[in-house]
């Protein structure tokens, strides 16, 4: 219990790499690569400050980005998946994937319940109390 009360999240992202964003017009394909080249499994969104409401209400304004939420592999696939209906040729379903992968990702943004909920902590704040 002694480490929660002394470890701060700072404490643990001290030594890591910078943040990796996606604007909100990214094409979910350009998304989904960045997944992958970066071996991540989820990415915040960014838009311009005061266009956007984010997810759970939150207002996080960085220089000139804000942050609308966090968008997950599991998100874009899910999106990607609702544009190909079972009744459709494969070229059909190619096209669709195609067109949904061309599309911005802020219209992927909410295909889970896990991407509407958006929680920021204050870097020095000790793990026990974000828990």
């Amino acid at each position: 219990m002694s480490l929660l009360l002394s470890t701060t999240m700072k404490d643990l992202v001290v030594s890591k790499r910078g943040l990796i964003d996606v604007a909100a017009s990214t094409p979910v394909g350009e998304v989904l690569e960045l997944l992958d080249g970066h071996q991540i499994l989820s990415v915040p969104i960014f838009g311009s400050p005061g266009s956007w409401l984010g997810a759970g209400g939150t207002e996080i304004v960085v220089g000139d980005k804000q942050y609308i939420g966090i968008i997950s592999v599991l998100d874009l696939v899910v999106f990607i998946m609702y544009s190909v209906s079972g009744s459709m040729t494969d070229a059909q379903a190619d096209a669709n994937i195609q067109r949904a992968q061309a599309r911005p990702v802020f219209e992927a943004f909410g295909s889970t319940d896990e991407s509407l909920s958006f929680w920021a902590e204050v870097e020095s704040q000790e793990l026990v109390s974000m828990m």
